[in-house]
């Protein structure tokens, strides 16, 4: 069955543009500044984490941090999380049962529900916070992330959440 209508075929139009751009910008990355990367990629391999000083802008964070700030004052942009208060402690099996913050309750900002819920996400990070955008198409992280991975890698998913430190009863999906 296809679902091919004019909106669908200008979105895999730019998307078949967007990944030959992408292809070609990091095709010769192997070759060319890989001395730059191995000391990072040795850390990698040998600690499993390295350390880049200075490699994303302060700017950056303090724009993701600002608008995730902004989404969680006004409720906007934000995932309803399920109300813990009433769940019994010894007893997580109705986890999935809970309900849910309403908008109204998500307007009042996180500080009015911080001690109920264990976190809150934002919908859709990569259109509601574009700055996480320029973090994640950081040229460094890409080509540390080829060199190790031995491909050129791919954003499937991304998550935003603020979890709160509270005396809720642990869980775990």
């Amino acid at each position: 069955m296809s679902y091919k209508n004019s909106s669908f075929d200008k979105l895999e139009e730019h998307y078949k543009k967007a990944r030959s751009y992408r292809n070609n910008k990091y095709s010769s990355f192997n070759q060319k500044n890989i001395s730059k990367y191995n000391n990072v990629i040795d850390q990698i391999n040998n600690q499993g984490y390295s350390t880049l000083k200075k490699a994303i802008k302060k700017e950056t964070l303090e724009n993701i941090l600002n608008k995730f700030d902004a989404c969680l004052d006004t409720g906007v942009s934000i995932s309803a999380p399920r109300n813990f208060s009433r769940i019994n402690k010894t007893d997580d099996t109705k986890y999935t049962e809970l309900k849910r913050l309403n908008r109204h309750d998500l307007s009042e900002g996180c500080n009015s529900y911080r001690n109920i819920v264990d976190n809150v996400q934002m919908q859709d990070p990569l259109v509601n916070n574009k700055s996480i955008i320029e973090l994640l198409l950081n040229d460094d992280f890409i080509f540390i992330a080829s060199e190790y991975l031995g491909a050129l890698p791919t954003i499937s998913y991304v998550k935003l959440v603020r979890n709160f430190a509270n005396n809720l009863h642990q869980f775990d999906t």
